[in-house]
């Protein structure tokens, strides 16, 4: 009997879902960007994806500090086990011949010619687990690159591979490629800061500047590089400016990260098997009051840099107080903690209120 079929795009194989969901726990406000690396990674769990060319290629692009680069180890987390588990090459860092050398290898000949490039195969395979045969690089600032890795760059966009020094051949074919840029960031910069926007901007205000922010971008991106390179991306993905539920929501994740420094700090440089007792986890709990909550956000987030400063906000009136005071002994493990502000101060405040442990 006949059966018709009905797609529903919602409806994800739970190997995706649990991807999604990785995702989508990490990556605030994104949620367009997350639905373009879902869509290319569905091919890739069937074998459907296009055989001689990398599985996905992504342009992210829009204003600093809304997840550009976090997006891509959030991926690589949730698919090889680790954010560091991805080659990331940082353009402006090969804008040079001999630099570019590094990563292309250097011919027959040359000084390094011995040496393995950072493109080569098994450079580019060694994040891989036994259960994920994938790979992710990531060519971060791709406006800066050299034209000699640019070339480079659309030989692995087009054809999948690509040639190096020595004349081995590195297959991309089972890669994810992203690419970052701040082109278009001058623009960007004039419309956030001339829409005057704040944190309290309107739904309907906000999308009519993502969409000013997204053709600015996409203007810049077609004035600087050639259509072949444009033709060989399957998405230009341009990142969201963070509201402040976002961006609550970003320090919150953050919190949690800083507690999970705390209860895992005393196993850093512990060796096991080495017979000396295993040291207890020292769980310091802490609690933010709002007016605490809403001074970090504050000090660590803005329209224009989105939560880029939040990471060195939080160590700063955080992290180091609290690790000077677990250092000294004034706070241990089943301390609880309140931390608050007062109106005109500088700092925090900590108040040890009891611990957690039976007395």
């Amino acid at each position: 009997m006949a059966e018709n079929l009905k797609l529903d795009i919602g409806k994800l194989s739970p190997e995706v879902q649990k991807l999604q969901d990785a995702l989508s726990a990490k990556i605030i406000g994104q949620e367009r960007a997350i639905r373009q690396i879902i869509k290319a990674y569905v091919p890739t769990t069937v074998n459907m994806h296009r055989d001689n060319r990398p599985m996905g290629v992504f342009l992210f692009l829009g204003p600093t500090g809304v997840g550009k680069s976090e997006t891509v180890k959030a991926f690589a987390k949730a698919l090889l086990g680790k954010r560091e588990a991805l080659t990331k090459i940082d353009c402006n860092e090969f804008q040079e011949q001999h630099e570019v050398l590094k990563l292309l290898g250097a011919p027959p000949s040359y000084v390094g010619y011995n040496d393995t490039p950072r493109l080569a195969q098994k450079k580019i395979d060694e994040h891989q687990t036994t259960t994920c045969k994938l790979n992710i690089i990531l060519f971060d600032e791709i406006e800066k690159a050299d034209n000699r890795l640019f070339d480079s760059i659309l030989s692995i966009l087009g054809d999948g591979v690509l040639t190096l020094g020595n004349g081995e051949i590195t297959d991309f074919s089972r890669t994810f490629v992203f690419l970052t840029s701040n082109l278009g960031s001058h623009e960007v910069r004039q419309l956030i800061e001339g829409s005057g926007i704040g944190f309290k901007l309107s739904e309907a205000d906000r999308d009519d500047l993502d969409d000013r922010i997204y053709r600015a971008s996409k203007a810049a991106v077609t004035k600087k590089f050639r259509p072949e390179f444009i033709n060989r991306l399957d998405k230009i993905v341009v990142f969201r400016s963070l509201p402040e539920s976002a961006l609550r929501k970003i320090l919150r994740l953050e919190l949690e990260n800083l507690t999970w420094r705390i209860w895992s700090s005393p196993f850093k440089d512990f060796k096991f098997g080495s017979g000396e007792p295993t040291p207890p986890r020292l769980s310091v709990i802490f609690k933010l009051t709002d007016k605490a909550f809403d001074f970090v956000l504050k000090e660590g987030t803005s329209d224009l840099y989105g939560a880029r400063e939040l990471n060195r906000t939080i160590d700063r009136y955080l992290g180091f107080p609290l690790a000077t005071l677990i250092g000294s002994g004034q706070l241990v493990h089943g301390d609880k903690v309140k931390i608050d502000f007062v109106d005109g101060e500088k700092d925090l405040t900590f108040t040890k209120e009891g611990s957690i442990l039976i007395q």
